[in-house]
This record gives C-alpha cells, sequence and structure tokens, in this order.
C-alpha cells in the first residue's frame, strides 16, 4: 500500500474509528474549482449529485494497492447501479500531477468512472486523509455517511451501502439508476502497441520479448522491428494453452531460459507466473493460483496466492520475483516449482540490512550481474543491490524522498523507477517520472542521465533532445539499447555510436490482425481491365471498414503503386472522407497496356474489444487499358465484407 501510515501484516491500513452514520455528521466538502476532470466532459458540484450515494476513491496513479482496488470499484458499481464513485487524483509524485499524466493512466487501467484531479491537496487535507488508497462515502443528503483505508475496505462498505440505499429508498430520498456523466472527448489508440511494459533481450537468438501490457500479450520481435510471433490472443483473462488462445491480464517482465526456449512471464494483474514453450507455442502457469494473497511462507506450485509480481530474473534453476504487493522479492525453483520469500520484510518502506529484516518499496524492476540481483523500487525512488544475506541502497532515501539530480550516489535524486538492466556492469535505469533513461556505475557510486531531455514527450534525436514519455524499461541487444516508451506506446533505439534516438517501425504486422479481417482482401474489382483516359493523373484509393472497427487516424500507413516500367510510385499522404480512407496517388499513364499491383498497409481498431489495433496488408495486381475516349475516373474500392 502506498501511504503515510503504519500497515497491518496484509499491507493494508488498519481502520481506525471509522466514522459512522449514527454520529454527527459532517457535510461533504466542494469538488476544487481548479479541478480537471477526466472521463467526463465537464466539471460536476456536490449538488448534482443530491439523492445519491457517491463514493470518492483517493488514489494516485503508481501505487499498487490503488491500481488492486480499480476492479473492486468496477464490481461495486455492477452490484449497485445508483451508486457513483469518483476518483481523486492525489499526487504522491511530483510527475503524477499533470492532468495529461493521469489521462494515461485512467486508459492504462481502464477506468470508466469519473476522475478529478486535485493537485493541490484540497480535498485530500478536508477529507483528513493520511494513505492511498483511501475512500469516503457520501450520502444521498450529501453528508460523511463513513471512511475507510486500504485495499479491504470492500467487506466493510458493502453492507453500510446496501443498509444505507435500503434506508433512504424507504424515505423517498434515493435517486435510481446510474448517473448519466456526459462524455469526454477522448484521444484513440496511436499505435499497434498499447503501454508496453518491459522489453528482454535475446542475443543468442537475435530477439526482443515485448510484453504490451495494454492488449495482454507479449509480442516477440526481431531488432530490425519484424515480427516473430505473438504469445496471448489479446483478451484479458487467465487462459492457458496455445499461443493464440492464451490470454493474461497486464503481463510485465519476463526471463528467458534460452536453453530449454522456456520463456518465464510474471502476470502482474492475474497473480501469477505463467510459462511459455517457445518451440511448442504453448503456455501453462507455474506458480499461484490467480488470487491476490495475504503474507505466507512456502507456496507450490498452483497451490497458493501471490501478489503482483512485475518482473522475474533467472539465474540459473531459480527465478527470482519482484512481488510488488508484497513489497518483496521472492525466489522460486524451476525445477521443484515451490516459492518462498527471499528478501524484505512486507512493510513499505526503505530499509537495509539482512535479507528478512530489509524492507522494499514496490519492486518492478530486477536484473543481476553475476549472482548479485539489482532492484528497482519505485515508491522509494530507489535502486537496492541484493547480496548473498543482505540488502543496501545505491540511491534511494526513502518513501517521500525523489527528484532529478545526477552526481554521487548519496545524494543523486531518481523520481519513479520502474526498469533495470545492465551492460559491462553498469546499469540503466528507466526513470520513469523524469522521462529519461539515467546511467549508475554501481563501483564508482555515480548516477548520471544518459538518454532524454526529460520533456515528457515524443521526440527523435539525440541523447539530450529526445523526448520519452515515462519509459519503463531498456534492454541492450547488438550495442543498442531499446526502450519500452510506456505512455508514447513505442519501442525507442537509442545508438551511442551516431548519438540517435529513433523509433522502431514494426513489420510483418499481419502477425498482431486477429483471424478474420475487417478489410476486403482483394479490390472488387480485380480481374477486370481499367480502361483510362490520357488525361488521367490521380489515382483514388478507398476503403472502408465493416461496423464496430475504425481506422487509426494517427498510426502511420504506406501505400507503395508499381507499374510495369516506371517501378514504385509512393503516396504524397493520406486524408479521411466521411469514414473512408481515401488516397490521392499522382500518377504517369502513357498509351497502352499494362499491370499495376498495389501493396498497401492499413491500421485500424476494433473498439468493441477494448481497444484492440490491427494492420492489413493488401498486394494485389490489376490491368489498366490507357487510350483517348477511356474514363476520366481511376478509383480502386475496397469494399466491406
Amino acid at each position: 500500500m502506498c501511504m503515510a501510515v503504519a500497515c497491518d501484516n496484509w499491507g493494508n491500513t488498519a481502520e481506525k474509528n471509522p466514522k459512522s452514520s449514527e454520529a454527527p455528521k459532517p457535510k461533504a466538502h466542494e469538488f476544487p474549482s481548479y479541478s480537471d476532470w477526466l472521463n467526463t466532459g465537464k466539471a460536476y458540484h456536490m449538488a448534482d449529485f443530491k439523492g445519491r450515494f457517491v463514493l470518492l476513491d483517493f488514489w494516485t496513479y503508481g501505487c499498487i494497492s490503488c491500481q488492486h482496488v480499480i476492479p473492486i470499484l468496477k464490481q461495486l458499481e455492477e452490484e449497485f447501479p445508483d451508486l457513483v464513485v469518483i476518483g481523486v487524483h492525489s499526487a504522491k509524485f511530483l510527475g503524477e500531477q499533470t492532468t495529461q499524466h493521469i489521462r494515461k493512466a485512467v486508459e492504462r487501467f481502464g477506468i470508466k468512472h469519473p476522475v478529478v484531479n486535485d493537485y493541490k491537496f484540497e480535498l485530500w487535507n478536508q477529507y483528513g486523509m493520511r494513505a492511498w488508497p483511501s475512500f469516503v462515502l457520501i450520502d444521498p443528503d450529501g453528508y460523511i455517511f463513513s471512511s475507510f483505508s486500504g485495499e479491504g475496505f470492500y467487506a466493510k462498505l458493502r453492507p453500510q451501502l446496501s443498509n444505507g440505499i435500503a434506508r433512504f429508498k424507504k424515505a423517498g430520498k434515493l435517486q435510481v439508476g446510474a448517473f448519466a456523466f456526459a462524455p469526454e472527448d477522448t484521444a484513440r489508440p496511436k499505435s499497434l502497441l498499447s503501454f508496453p511494459s518491459k522489453i528482454e533481450a535475446d542475443p543468442s537468438g537475435n530477439r526482443l520479448f515485448v510484453t504490451d501490457a495494454g492488449t495482454n500479450r507479449i509480442v516477440i520481435f526481431r531488432p530490425s522491428g519484424e515480427i516473430v510471433d505473438v504469445i496471448g490472443n489479446g483478451t484479458e483473462g487467465n487462459t492457458d494453452g496455445d499461443f493464440s488462445q492464451t490470454s493474461f491480464n497486464k503481463p510485465g517482465g519476463v526471463a528467458l531460459d534460452a536453453a530449454n526456449e522456456l520463456l518465464y512471464i510474471s502476470d502482474g494483474g492475474n497473480h501469477l507466473i505463467r510459462m511459455a514453450d517457445l518451440r511448442k507455442r504453448k503456455v501453462m502457469t507455474v506458480f499461484g493460483n490467480g488470487q491476490k494473497g495475504t503474507l505466507s511462507g512456502l507456496i507450490k506450485g498452483i497451490g497458493g496466492c501471490i501478489n503482483s509480481p512485475e518482473d522475474v530474473c533467472l539465474i540459473g534453476n531459480t527465478l527470482y520475483i519482484a512481488m510488488a504487493g508484497f513489497h518483496q522479492l521472492w525466489k522460486f525453483d524451476t525445477k521443484t516449482r515451490e516459492g518462498e520469500p527471499y528478501a524484505g520484510n512486507s512493510a513499505e518502506a526503505l530499509k537495509d540490512g539482512e535479507l528478512s529484516k530489509a524492507a522494499f518499496a514496490q519492486t518492478t524492476g530486477l536484473v543481476n550481474i553475476g549472482k548479485r540481483l539489482f532492484a528497482a523500487d519505485p515508491e522509494s525512488s530507489s535502486i537496492r543491490i541484493i547480496g548473498e544475506n543482505w540488502v543496501e541502497t545505491l540511491v534511494g532515501k526513502g518513501l517521500f524522498e525523489y527528484g532529478d539530480v545526477d552526481g554521487k550516489s548519496d545524494s543523486a535524486k531518481l523520481q519513479h523507477p520502474q526498469g533495470i538492466c545492465q551492460k559491462d556492469g553498469n546499469l540503466y535505469i528507466a526513470d520513469s517520472y523524469n522521462h529519461k533513461i539515467k546511467l549508475l556505475d554501481p563501483l564508482g557510486k555515480t548516477l548520471k542521465t544518459y538518454l532524454g531531455s526529460g520533456v515528457p514527450g515524443f521526440k527523435d534525436g539525440n541523447a539530450k533532445t529526445g523526448q520519452l514519455y515515462e519509459p519503463t524499461d531498456m534492454t541492450w541487444l547488438g550495442g543498442l539499447l531499446y526502450i519500452s516508451d510506456g505512455n508514447n506506446n513505442l519501442i525507442r533505439i537509442y545508438n551511442p555510436i551516431n548519438d540517435s534516438l529513433t523509433t522502431m517501425v514494426p513489420k510483418k504486422l499481419a502477425m498482431l490482425k486477429r483471424g478474420e479481417s475487417a478489410l476486403a482482401e482483394e479490390p472488387a474489382s480485380k480481374g477486370n481491365e481499367y480502361v483510362l483516359n490520357l488525361g488521367v493523373r490521380e489515382l483514388f484509393l478507398n476503403f472502408t471498414l465493416s461496423e464496430g472497427f475504425e481506422f487509426n487516424k494517427e498510426a502511420p500507413a504506406f501505400i507503395d503503386l508499381f507499374d510495369d516500367e516506371n517501378g514504385v510510385v509512393k503516396t504524397i499522404g493520406f486524408k479521411f472522407v466521411d469514414g473512408v480512407y481515401q488516397y490521392h496517388v499522382p500518377v504517369k499513364l502513357r498509351s497502352g497496356k499494362g499491370h499495376l499491383r498495389l501493396r498497401a498497409d492499413i491500421y485500424y481498431c476494433d473498439y468493441r474489444h477494448a481497444g484492440m489495433c490491427y494492420m492489413e496488408h493488401i498486394n494485389t495486381d490489376f490491368a489498366v487499358s490507357v487510350k483517348e475516349g477511356g474514363s476520366t475516373a481511376f478509383r480502386i474500392d475496397y469494399k466491406v465484407k
């Protein structure tokens, strides 16, 4: 739990004298006028919710406990349609205060209820909040009904809410039915990847494994961008089976057993460790039963509960697990399939010392140099080293000390680092909320900015001018640094030899498309001859999609048009006309007969299935005859199936 007070043994703040409905009830506080609202097109006042129970969820988006309660809030909304849930985002980190950053988090976690940005902590202070997550229930008369903190609020809140609704309904004070919020015009996905989390290199196989958390898949790339394979069907779930059948829930880090072609996957949202057999193309669960656990000892296989594994690191037969929900490191024997705590006392803190007495804070990144582990602890903005029986902090001072300061490690500062990798004994850190990659020399104990201007955004360039947006991980392969650029939904590539930051362009994108195509595979006119007039100078290409699909307006699209003699004629651009993807391509036509070949990559999204985005590759040819008296319309239509 992300907090400023002591925790009980389950990582939840112990409830301290929750307000009772029988006690004198204070009035609910008004929403601040300065606050931006998300998931709705306008700001609201408390008076707008008169006659309804309102549940305020005080959260901050980097907090694992806040993430854990998102499905519980959804469950409450389904059980109590009259309930209004409003997220009050009260940022722990400076990097979490910006509305656009929160909007990205809302999209990443699939939050549908309204969220208000309380970046000045006005509501936080008025309600006396002390920990994330915390909750305030407001009754239909506009008074505070009760309040709770921690993940275990459901068992306490549900009976109160059920009884309260019955009482206010009997009194004729309850507005029945879901509150109709005005929708917000939100941006559509901009890339085929969606919030990529971790990235792992396989030098011997010349592969990159990218966990695409937003689409619940693991995409296997060549360094060139060519897609080799995809693990997962893109739906949220925990089904084992063939790559095309299996499902994940916000997968995190992976670790490769190259000798046996086995890939271990931290399936954080499912509280599982999965194993993909890359030869047989099958996935199976090897650790955890899918339930979020409380603290425990030895667990064998799928016989117990674990809690939000976010990264894994394989040394020999031992898989080390960053168990973020427990604020611990665990170890798992891949032969016996037994796992148990390895380091950390489960308190969310920054404390060095013996393995069992040290404290971590939501570890999400692991890497080894030899037999030593190094961990990225985002909630304490720290980098830790784990030896044979001890833990030491290399960078970081505490849960609420962070910044963007290079220099000696005892005075340097990071802000919510989420990923870590190594090369030649140096550590590379995804300093997520500073939008940079940092370089840490663990022997010389110095930290410096390696890549990124620190301004959140998307811009290729060099190490100083290039822009990243909450990078989450990175890995080295073939002398290049590959970066999982989370909020840009992209993989970026840094070449230290020529000091250039570029963006990976995925290839063989048909691997990402779903089983059936939304586009026709060939033009309706295939096999017919186009008889054209000599005066024709433009080719009109129109693509339309079946119902439920939309073109990805911000993704790059490519069209190549070949003729028999002149080679390729490239498109000069595209535009949308009444829902049609329309290209105008300048062409040069000569008298006579010939053939044209069209090759196109079209990007589109299925918004019926969690915003999944795909690509269709079209490669076809058609006959053309050019002469006087021919048609002046040179138009190819790709019809809906």
